[in-house]
């Protein structure tokens, strides 16, 4: 293992003798933010990114890989003040939505980037998303940017979670037939920006 720029150099075990750099990720730089569905409107807030690693090609800084650990208990809304936005973060964190006390950390395990962008310059991502004990796989659209200081940008498009296959199915009209007024979407929207260095 050698230091080059700051960067950790790791080389791969197979036999094509292609290396990767590892970055760090940047906790205070980088942030979930997400968008909830419900029959009377919306809520809307954010996720805050706690560690996390990104695996790069050496010549382009394209990734090609990493983990990425969420902070459960930092969701945040922002949508409502006072009481109102206190009982919501309150709901999203007992057991039948997210249960922060049991499962304080998600993770996100990036299996496959795309070598190629689609006409819009994003890469094609094959992923894991770990919550609640659960591993499910998800795709979306993710781009790059590599910044002055060496460090790399990267911002997902729109991640579409359908929240029943990690158990959490509170709200759901597949589910409770009989809500009206209370019915909470099955899918919410995330979309994620990650600085590494």
């Amino acid at each position: 293992m050698k230091k080059m720029n700051n960067i950790r150099t790791i080389v791969a075990d197979d036999d094509s003798g292609a290396g990767m750099v590892t970055m760090q990720v940047i906790p205070g730089q980088s942030v979930i933010d997400w968008t909830a569905f419900k029959t009377a409107g919306q809520h809307n807030g954010s996720l805050l990114i706690k560690s996390g690693t990104v695996e790069v090609d050496p010549t382009d800084k394209h990734p090609i890989g990493g983990t990425i650990y969420f902070d459960m208990n930092s969701i945040d809304d922002f949508d409502q003040t006072g009481a109102m936005k206190d009982l919501l973060i309150g709901d999203l964190k007992k057991a039948d939505f997210f249960d922060v006390e049991k499962y304080p950390e998600a993770k996100l395990e990036i299996i496959k980037v795309d070598h190629m962008p689609d006409s819009s310059g994003n890469y094609g991502v094959n992923a894991a998303l770990t919550m609640k004990g659960i591993r499910n796989e998800i795709t979306f659209k993710a781009n790059y940017q590599v910044q002055p200081d060496g460090s790399i940008k990267i911002q997902t498009g729109e991640i579409i979670v359908d929240r029943i296959k990690w158990g959490i199915t509170v709200g759901s009209k597949n589910i409770f037939k009989k809500l009206a007024d209370h019915i909470i979407a099955d899918n919410f929207d995330v979309k994620a920006t990650v600085v590494a260095k």
